[in-house]
């Protein structure tokens, strides 16, 4: 693969879908799945950040298969990216 390619190869273990809307905030987001025979690929979806109450807030959404990752690990994540943003 090229290095500097855009998308990643196709079918690897290694893959997480990524979207980022920083114009727009939601409360809920669902990516489309176009003949996905399997779906086993976590997908993160990123909105604009905002100021609240002197708390700057960001919508997430995070997608994942539940017959691979519980709830529990979903919470580490989230847990570990909002230290990762307390640091910023």
């Amino acid at each position: 693969m090229n290095g500097n390619n855009l998308f990643p190869v196709q079918n690897t273990d290694d893959c997480i879908y990524c979207s980022a809307m920083p114009w727009l905030n939601f409360s809920g987001h669902k990516e489309p799945l176009l003949g996905v025979v399997k779906e086993s690929v976590p997908k993160l979806a990123f909105g604009k950040f905002m100021e609240i109450e002197k708390r700057l807030m960001m919508p997430v959404s995070i997608a994942v298969n539940h017959a691979l990752v519980d709830g529990y690990h979903v919470g580490l994540f989230v847990e570990k990216f909002q230290d990762f943003l307390n640091d910023y």
